[in-house]
């Protein structure tokens, strides 16, 4: 059997699921072909890729990066369903596995030669954003869904994170195809990491709050910095607050305003830069608490995993599949709304202890075990 992996990103969580699918192929029999961009092959020694006779990458050429990178999504979605069918021909490819599935719907399946099966992960899902999705878009989105649900070039829908939204997309669309999928945490070896605390002015006895990822104004980082500000001097003497990854080139300029007049300023590190996983990683060991004021919290978070592997409480919504992960599984502290005053007063509130069951409910081989069922099987 073929099987063609695609995605047309390959930063953040793109790469770790490119990466746990590639590890789980090596041991697998069948063919796989990663149709990638060529920004690949500027962050695969993030990881070590075990050579193999099984496993080939394939590149987008500029246009075909192009296209994929088409801000008209549904644009995008039609041509680049040309472009994987052409490999699918190229290649004799039984399967195709998509990171990001939406992507390409409601189109690719109608692409595909009769047999070839497409399968993909739902990362966000659209009943619980009822201010985007109303009225007339509501309409369209179900219609997406509800044709894919039924394709015969349909296989599975994987539904990332949220096995109540799996049962309830199975019975709205009288379905079977959609699958619940646990967000992997990668299992990291503490034992090479290092505290990194005395690197930065930071005190012995300050709490330090972490904000990594790549940050827009989905994730709450300017509600953040401007509740910072607000923090009375009492109170912020004993913190210290890290921001690390790349600031979205549209926010930046209200970011480093806001930022260069905080009163708190000194109590502020960024490290605006794609940041290493080792040094992310050093960074969750040192911390005390991580932030995700997450306007957008529809879709998982990989943040979470990252926080209850180092059994860090994360303070994030209340609302949406993010809250839902939180509450349940006593992550941290969750907020109703995120504006710069309810984040100043959780930051006034102390720290409670996190349960740790969610990583190891979230492996990568619990990950990687549901995606390559539908080939083990057969």
């Amino acid at each position: 059997m073929k099987i063609l992996i695609y995605d047309n990103k390959v930063v953040g969580h793109h790469l770790e699921y490119l990466h746990h699918w590639y590890s789980e192929a090596c041991l697998n029999s069948n063919e796989f072909f990663f149709l990638v961009n060529k920004d690949f092959d500027q962050v695969k020694d993030k990881f070590h890729w075990e050579k193999t006779n099984n496993i080939k990458f394939v590149f987008l050429n500029d246009e075909e990066q192009k296209i994929s990178e088409d801000q008209k999504l549904l644009k995008s979605a039609w041509r680049m369903s040309f472009v994987i069918r052409k490999y699918v021909k190229e290649f004799q490819i039984d399967r195709v596995w998509l990171v990001m599935f939406m992507e390409l719907m409601p189109f690719l399946p109608f692409f595909l030669p009769k047999g070839v099966l497409v399968s993909g992960i739902v990362y966000s899902i659209y009943l619980y954003n009822k201010v985007k999705f109303r009225g007339l878009r509501l309409v369209l989105e179900n219609l997406r869904y509800a044709i894919i649900s039924k394709h015969f070039n349909v296989e599975r829908i994987y539904i990332l994170n949220d096995s109540e939204m799996t049962l309830l997309l199975n019975e709205k669309f009288k379905s079977r195809k959609f699958k619940y999928l646990p967000d992997p945490v990668p299992d990291i070896d503490k034992s090479k990491l290092s505290l990194i605390r005395n690197e930065f002015p930071i005190n012995s006895d300050d709490i330090v709050y972490l904000h990594f990822g790549a940050m827009d104004y989905r994730k709450g980082t300017i509600e953040l910095l401007k509740a910072i500000n607000m923090l009375p001097e009492k109170i912020a003497q004993n913190k210290f607050f890290i921001f690390a990854g790349k600031v979205n080139s549209k926010m930046r300029e209200d970011f480093y305003e806001v930022l260069k007049n905080n009163k708190n300023y000194s109590r502020i590190k960024v490290f605006d830069e794609f940041c290493s996983y080792e040094f992310l990683n050093n960074l969750c060991l040192s911390c005390d608490a991580i932030m995700i004021p997450y306007k957008s919290a529809a879709q998982s978070s990989g943040v979470v995993g990252y926080a209850s592997f180092f059994k860090k409480p994360v303070i994030g919504p209340a609302f949406a599949m993010i809250g839902k992960i939180i509450k349940k599984y006593s992550l941290g502290i969750v907020l109703d709304e995120i504006t710069p005053e309810s984040i100043k007063k959780t930051l006034c509130l102390q720290l409670p202890s996190v349960s740790n069951n969610y990583y190891k409910e979230h492996s990568v081989d619990s990950f990687n075990r549901v995606i390559f069922e539908s080939i083990d099987s057969n």
